[in-house]
């Protein structure tokens, strides 16, 4: 955990995402699947409906150059932090549309993303592989440009990049959705002998 990446003497930003996706010790194996029982771990998943799991998912980061005024660096993911990836918000500019409280029948990407991750959770052994990829590719490419923003990049610029991000997410939730409920539809059960 945390204090062994204490003992290395740096804890990069990835992983601090590792940690808050983890599963517990040693990793599940490939076949595993939410508990039923509400076990304690980081990245919660709801066995039942009346369990807890974890919603959603934040790390601050702070700049160097805060103390010359350089708004703070919040990334945040929705649901479960293992089926999204983290998007980059900054303090000054608020978050991405569509991620506020939503309007009486208005869009919630909260809730779109909830619904995605529930359908992966029938049989998360089989379904979280390729999401898991997909959002891993789209977190690198976010980092990356984030990195590559000059320290003192302009609000609008940083506002930009944050809407980019989270209009991707969005694209790669409903893409996964749609592959998850068209994968869970043609299973085939095995015969028994």
């Amino acid at each position: 955990g945390l204090a062994a990446l204490q003992r290395e003497g740096k804890i990069a930003l990835e992983d601090v995402f590792a940690l808050l996706r983890s599963h517990g010790p040693g990793e599940p194996a490939a076949d595993w699947r939410p508990p039923a029982d509400g076990e304690a771990l980081i990245c919660m998943h709801a066995g039942a409906p009346e369990a807890s799991e974890t919603a959603a998912s934040m790390v601050v980061e702070l700049p160097k150059g805060r103390e010359n005024g350089h708004p703070y660096l919040l990334w945040a993911s929705l649901a479960s932090p293992c089926l999204s990836s983290f998007v980059p918000v900054w303090q000054d500019s608020g978050p991405p549309e569509g991620w506020s409280q939503p309007r009486a029948g208005g869009a919630d990407r909260w809730w779109n993303t909830e619904a995605m991750q529930r359908r992966i959770e029938l049989d998360y052994g089989r379904f979280a592989g390729a999401p898991q990829a997909i959002f891993a590719a789209l977190e690198a490419e976010t980092l990356a440009a984030v990195r590559g923003l000059a320290l003192d990049a302009s609000r609008t610029a940083r506002t930009q990049l944050t809407q980019q991000v989270a209009r991707r997410q969005e694209a790669a939730c409903r893409i996964i959705d749609a592959m998850t409920q068209a994968c869970a539809a043609d299973v085939v059960s095995p015969r028994r002998p």
